[in-house]
Protein backbone atom coordinates (compact mmCIF):
# COMPACT_ATOMS: atom_id res chain seq x y z
CA UNK A 1 0.00 0.00 0.00
CA UNK A 2 1.92 3.27 -1.23
CA UNK A 3 1.79 5.84 1.55
CA UNK A 4 3.32 9.56 1.93
CA UNK A 5 5.75 7.86 4.91
CA UNK A 6 9.00 7.39 3.78
CA UNK A 7 11.99 6.04 5.59
CA UNK A 8 13.38 8.12 8.63
CA UNK A 9 13.34 11.43 7.32
CA UNK A 10 9.88 10.67 7.20
CA UNK A 11 9.70 9.63 11.00
CA UNK A 12 11.80 12.37 12.34
CA UNK A 13 9.23 14.47 10.92
CA UNK A 14 6.59 13.10 12.64
CA UNK A 15 8.54 13.02 16.13
CA UNK A 16 8.69 16.76 15.32
CA UNK A 17 5.19 17.37 14.86
CA UNK A 18 4.00 15.26 17.80
CA UNK A 19 6.51 17.76 20.02
CA UNK A 20 5.26 20.82 18.43
CA UNK A 21 1.41 19.94 20.01
CA UNK A 22 0.61 22.14 22.19
CA UNK A 23 -0.41 19.35 24.49
CA UNK A 24 -1.26 21.75 27.89
CA UNK A 25 -3.75 23.77 25.74
CA UNK A 26 -5.27 20.70 23.89
CA UNK A 27 -5.39 19.09 27.84
CA UNK A 28 -7.32 22.03 29.58
CA UNK A 29 -9.58 22.33 26.55
CA UNK A 30 -10.94 18.98 27.69
CA UNK A 31 -11.42 19.37 31.11
CA UNK A 32 -15.05 21.11 32.25
CA UNK A 33 -12.98 23.46 34.67
CA UNK A 34 -10.70 25.03 31.21
CA UNK A 35 -7.39 24.59 33.43
CA UNK A 36 -4.90 22.17 35.02
CA UNK A 37 -5.28 22.45 38.43
CA UNK A 38 -2.32 24.01 40.71
CA UNK A 39 -0.77 21.54 43.23
CA UNK A 40 -2.08 24.06 46.13
CA UNK A 41 -5.37 24.09 44.85
CA UNK A 42 -4.99 20.34 46.31
CA UNK A 43 -4.21 21.24 50.06
CA UNK A 44 -7.68 21.62 51.11
CA UNK A 45 -8.76 18.22 50.79
CA UNK A 46 -5.90 17.08 52.48
CA UNK A 47 -6.12 19.64 55.31
CA UNK A 48 -9.61 18.55 55.66
CA UNK A 49 -8.71 14.97 56.15
CA UNK A 50 -5.67 15.72 58.64
CA UNK A 51 -7.97 17.44 60.59
CA UNK A 52 -9.08 15.45 63.40
CA UNK A 53 -11.91 18.20 64.10
CA UNK A 54 -13.02 18.48 60.77
CA UNK A 55 -12.52 14.72 59.50
CA UNK A 56 -13.58 12.20 62.28
CA UNK A 57 -16.79 11.59 60.47
CA UNK A 58 -15.32 10.65 57.22
CA UNK A 59 -14.66 7.06 57.05
CA UNK A 60 -13.73 5.21 53.56
CA UNK A 61 -14.18 8.51 52.08
CA UNK A 62 -13.16 9.47 48.64
CA UNK A 63 -12.50 12.95 47.21
CA UNK A 64 -12.56 13.06 43.99
CA UNK A 65 -10.10 16.06 42.66
CA UNK A 66 -10.28 15.48 38.85
CA UNK A 67 -11.16 19.28 37.19
CA UNK A 68 -14.77 18.24 36.77
CA UNK A 69 -14.12 15.33 33.84
CA UNK A 70 -15.45 12.76 35.91
CA UNK A 71 -18.66 14.63 34.65
CA UNK A 72 -18.05 13.74 31.12
CA UNK A 73 -17.51 9.48 31.83
CA UNK A 74 -13.76 9.48 31.32
CA UNK A 75 -12.68 8.40 35.21
CA UNK A 76 -13.97 5.05 36.77
CA UNK A 77 -12.82 4.20 40.31
CA UNK A 78 -9.40 3.30 41.14
CA UNK A 79 -8.76 -0.07 40.66
CA UNK A 80 -11.34 -0.35 37.37
CA UNK A 81 -13.06 -3.79 37.02
CA UNK A 82 -10.85 -5.48 39.27
CA UNK A 83 -12.26 -4.10 42.52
Amino acid sequence: IPTDLRGPASLAMAERSIAELPMKEMVERGLPLGKLPEPREYTGSYVLLASANNSSTATGSVIICEGGIGVRGFVNAAGGRDL
